[in-house]
């Protein structure tokens, strides 16, 4: 028996993913309201891309794994475009990309800190684990804390390292 893992392209335009073992009642039940409250508020549903797994393990890890993807790795994943998932793997911020030619769209800064509250600096090696308000001193000049704070004015700087 086959499993499937489905995208559905809502009304609105954005992304529902699942996974079933049999894809035709599935998607019927979301055109019908009755597949989850997130399409039954959002139809019609548009089956945009469907994937084949041996076993529901299979598809249910895939699921979970293209749920924390953003919206655009999603879409090149459903294209096939294996250069542009890569690259958007690479950060969706445009200075983690640089010269790659894929944008992710404006970055949101709180505050004027120059990348998004949670985002990674990018001025530490891949996989460093570094996170704005993490407690860092190869912090950019005018870097914020998690919650808008500068150094120095707020006592959430230190916070995670048990410094406040």
């Amino acid at each position: 028996m086959d499993f499937f893992l489905y995208i559905l392209e809502c009304a609105d335009g954005s992304l529902y993913i699942g996974h079933t073992d049999d894809l035709d009642r599935r998607v019927e039940q979301h055109d019908q309201g009755n597949g989850s409250s997130y399409t039954a508020t959002r139809r019609p549903v548009k089956l945009i891309h469907t994937e084949a797994f041996e076993t529901r393990y299979e598809a249910l890890t895939m699921e979970r794994k293209l749920k924390r993807w953003s919206r655009a790795k999603k879409l090149a994943y459903v294209a096939g475009d294996w250069s542009k998932v890569g690259a958007l793997a690479r950060g969706k911020h445009r200075h983690q990309r640089e010269g790659l030619g894929v944008s992710a769209g404006p970055s949101t800064s709180p505050a004027g800190a120059g990348y998004a509250q949670g985002e990674r600096c990018g001025e530490h090696p891949a996989g460093a684990g570094r996170f704005q308000g993490e407690r860092c001193s190869e912090r950019p000049a005018g870097a914020r804390c998690a919650r808008g704070g500068r150094e120095g004015e707020c006592r959430h700087w230190n916070e995670r390292d048990g410094d406040s």
